[in-house]
């Protein structure tokens, strides 16, 4: 039923319906300034059932429809959705094509402008008013923007797809991606291309001569800026990951933990992030699965002092000579425990290999 009422509509119900919403919003001075206009969506249901009312009230002229019962998002809403349904589309295919030419190709901003101004003065009466009604009401919202915060590129991205749209909603979403349907929003609003004067989104005036060239530069750019994603570069470094020191028991950069270019490179560790954490003593990188595992296996008992391979204290002793003793026992307990437990199957293989 939607559907088959939006086909139905004429251009001059279009108009009116633009002109009731786009008055009641400027009527009140809150309602312009509300933050996110346009940008925050109303509720999809109350504005399907404000559009048909609306509709009724200018085709019969029987009832009445009182905006003030309704909250800004869906007024703005239903501005939108009377312009995304107008059929054909408010832009008819070659005048978009043509468009689009112009916006890519053109050799300066004055030739594209001069373009833009015969393609739109083929469009019908009804359809340049309703394109103007739109564009003077888009100046009056960026007057606002300070407190609405949409400013003259935010409202094109938001506009771009309903007041220029194709047939093919693939041709309009791949031009719309790209950025071109913005920039031709950008460069009507802001020239006077369709409406009687030009207008700097900026400092909310009229261009001065010579002025309209620089101020459509200048916004694209900015638009550029702001749409377009910046990807900072990757390193090239290996990731590196949280490890236990020996020393302070503090999280440190793997890095820190490698020898520096002045001593001999100590052993590479094949890192899985997933297996549990590895502690690393002097140049030997052992398991560390838990407390109890680490008393049975590491060469130090509760006082910190180390032992040999008989247990037995040895002070002064060589404490990485005992370590790498004690390195293959503590890989056979891991393997060991592994058998035992569905948490930690083939830690071996799971933790890399040393290389």
């Amino acid at each position: 039923p939607a559907l088959a009422m939006a086909a139905g509509r004429s251009d001059k119900v279009v108009l009116q319906m633009i002109q009731k919403c786009t008055g009641w919003i400027v009527k009140d001075k809150k309602r312009i300034e509300t933050e996110g206009i346009f940008r925050i969506s109303g509720s999809v249901a109350k504005i399907g059932v404000l559009v048909e009312k609306m509709q009724k009230e200018i085709s019969s002229a029987k009832h009445h429809v009182d905006l003030d019962q309704e909250d800004v998002h869906t007024v703005a809403g239903a501005m939108k959705r009377t312009l995304i349904d107008l059929e054909p589309p408010l832009i008819t295919p070659q005048i978009f094509d043509d468009l689009i030419e112009a916006i890519s190709n053109s050799a300066s901003v004055q030739q594209m402008l001069s373009t833009f101004r015969r393609l739109l003065c083929s469009l019908s009466e009804t359809r340049i008013e309703i394109l103007c009604t739109v564009l003077r009401f888009l100046r009056e919202v960026v007057k606002c923007k300070s407190t609405n915060k949409m400013n003259s590129a935010n409202l094109c991205k938001v506009f771009a797809a309903s007041i220029l749209r194709h047939p093919d909603s693939l041709k309009t979403a791949l031009n719309l991606g790209c950025g071109r349907l913005p920039k031709i929003a950008l460069a009507l609003l802001v020239s006077d291309c369709i409406l009687e004067s030009t207008f700097h989104p900026e400092e909310m005036r009229a261009c001065r001569d010579g002025e309209l060239e620089d101020i459509l530069k200048h916004e694209f750019r900015m638009f550029d800026e702001v749409s377009s994603p910046k990807f900072e570069a990757r390193s090239k470094s290996p990731p590196t990951f949280p490890v236990a020191s020996k020393d302070d028991d503090e999280w440190e950069d793997v890095k820190s933990n490698r020898a520096s270019t002045s001593e001999p490179s100590s052993p590479g560790f094949k890192f899985n992030w997933m297996a549990p954490w590895q502690i690393v003593t002097d140049n030997i990188r052992l398991p560390r699965i838990g407390p109890d595992f680490l008393r049975m296996n590491m060469p130090w008992d509760s006082s910190g002092e180390t032992q040999n391979l008989d247990g037995k204290q040895s002070e002064g002793a060589d404490s990485e000579a005992i370590v790498r003793q004690h390195a293959g026992r503590s890989k056979a307990m891991a393997r060991r425990l592994s058998e035992d437990s569905d948490d930690y199957e083939n830690v071996a293989g799971s933790r890399g290999e040393y290389v």
